[in-house]
């Protein structure tokens, strides 16, 4: 059913992106997970979830038809190929920052997929993140940014190869979540569940723990899929406990379910000082060199984005204007609007510019993490802004990658 796991790939993607947001508290044992219940719609712009109700025990056994092998039947509809429909929800923390998550996910028979997922950040503020996973490819958009392709590892294990060849669950019994009887299927105790089936690949996710459960109808039919993980997150040298809880509320098998490639899709460059970034396709990179000590990135109009940075971490106020005044001494500019910002979820300064000689504009976004990054845009012509608007989009598709 599900041929690919963008749904588990960004939860893992959203917990490398706010983790340098969390203070890390290694005197704070790994919390616990709760026990998620059936998943409510996505959150609306607040800074916490309500949390929702554990499953509990059901008084009586639930009605089960006659004839029906429950574990039979569940595993047989959780692997047809077959359309889904399903609500998401869930929430994740990250040494003392809180992040809620929710959203929808639709795939067709064929596997093609759209995963939407709003996330409450530990400020209030939220984050849209829609990833599109179309004949083989995968895209990404933020905050309605553009899509970016991004890379497909083939090799790496999935929740899709974990749910073709899970052949064996054990019936727990019934519980009740928020008012039906469902069947609890736990995996046997000799069956390894990978981290990387979850999304969690990345070397910043260390002694990771996961355990996955399912709840069905009595008749068999798949209901809910509950998801615990709990590791450490290292950013540079310090450490962070991390535990998250998700839940998939099948929603609809078998519907009619449409998804597309974007009509425009931008590639992914990563860049050696520590940022990966989208670019348009018809724009050209140019990596750093010893003679070069900046990645450019260049369209056929004349706009350039210029990647560079320095050794971190240290403020980020003053790594900014001691930036601007070494670039103002090649490129005399007139520094403008200063405003605040976040890059992949870090705090950030977006600067404007105006050249002493020429009618171009130059913006200027500037973040520090484990190092201070600068993304400078010399746009050729800006009557009306759209330079500005131009970095903002590239700005919505900057991971970090130190």
């Amino acid at each position: 059913m599900f041929r690919h796991q963008p749904v588990m790939a960004l939860f893992a993607l959203i917990a490398l992106t706010f983790a340098g947001c969390a203070a890390p508290a290694p005197a704070t044992p790994a919390p616990t997970p709760t026990e998620a219940s059936s998943p409510s719609p996505a959150p609306s712009p607040s800074p916490t979830l309500s949390p929702s109700p554990s499953p509990s025990p059901a008084p009586s056994p639930s009605p089960t038809p006659a004839g029906i092998d429950v574990v039979e039947e569940f595993l047989r509809q959780i692997t047809a190929r077959q359309s889904v429909e399903a609500t998401l929800s869930g929430d994740m923390l990250i040494g003392q920052a809180f992040l809620g998550i929710g959203g929808e996910f639709s795939a067709t028979a064929t596997g093609d997929s759209l995963t939407v997922l709003e996330t409450v950040l530990p400020d209030g503020r939220t984050q849209l993140t829609e990833t599109l996973a179309v004949g083989g490819r995968s895209y990404t958009a933020i905050d309605g940014g553009p899509f970016v392709e991004e890379e497909v590892d083939r090799d790496q294990a999935s929740l899709a190869e974990f749910l073709r060849t899970l052949a064996r669950l054990e019936d727990e019994g019934s519980e009740t979540i928020d008012g039906q009887t469902l069947h609890r299927l736990v995996t046997p105790p000799d069956v390894t569940v990978d981290p990387a089936i979850l999304g969690f690949t990345d070397p910043a996710f260390e002694d990771v723990s996961v355990a996955v459960e399912f709840y069905s109808q009595p008749d068999g039919t798949p209901e809910l899929m509950i998801a615990t993980a709990e590791w450490t997150h290292r950013v540079g040298d310090q450490t962070a406990p991390g535990s998250m809880t998700y839940a998939i509320n099948f929603d609809r098998f078998g519907g009619s379910v449409e998804v597309s490639a974007p009509d425009v899709a931008w590639h992914r460059f990563e860049s050696e000082h520590g940022v990966s970034i989208g670019y348009p396709e018809d724009w050209a990179v140019t990596p750093a060199s010893p003679t070069e000590p900046y990645d450019a990135i260049d369209s056929p109009y004349g706009d350039r984005l210029l990647i560079a940075s320095e050794p971190g971490p240290g403020n980020l106020e003053d790594a900014t204007d001691e930036f601007l005044a070494g670039f103002n001494e090649t490129f005399p500019v007139a520094i403008g609007d200063v405003e605040e910002a976040t890059i992949a979820g870090q705090p950030a300064l977006l600067v404007s510019m105006t050249p002493e000689v020429g009618d171009a504009r130059v913006y200027a976004a500037t973040t520090m993490g484990e190092r201070f990054v600068a993304l400078v845009l010399i746009y050729p012509e800006d009557p009306a802004t759209e330079g500005l608007d131009l970095l903002r989009a590239f700005l919505t598709t900057v991971r970090l990658t130190d």
